[in-house]
């Protein structure tokens, strides 16, 4: 079940940004950790808040922000389960 709802996730991800490069939206280096990305995420969410920020297109970046790492979540290799 959790499969399945990653797959559809990612798919639906893939489908609304195919033009988006998760790395390059949060503005990591591909090489950056989960730390990193995490950081990046949280400064970016924030500056781009569409209650916290006035810019025109605060939701929409802040929508674009959010699916980026949310499609890189679902990149980064899944613990080992024993």
């Amino acid at each position: 079940m959790r499969l399945l709802r990653s797959l559809a996730l990612l798919l639906l991800a893939l489908l609304t940004r195919s033009e988006s490069n998760p790395y390059r939206v949060l503005e990591v280096d591909k090489s950056a950790s989960s730390r990193d990305i995490r950081a990046a995420y949280r400064r970016m969410s924030l500056k781009y808040h569409p209650d916290k920020s006035s810019a025109p297109d605060a939701a929409d970046r802040f929508a674009e922000v959010s699916n980026a790492y949310e499609v890189r979540s679902f990149l980064l290799p899944l613990p080992h389960v024993a």
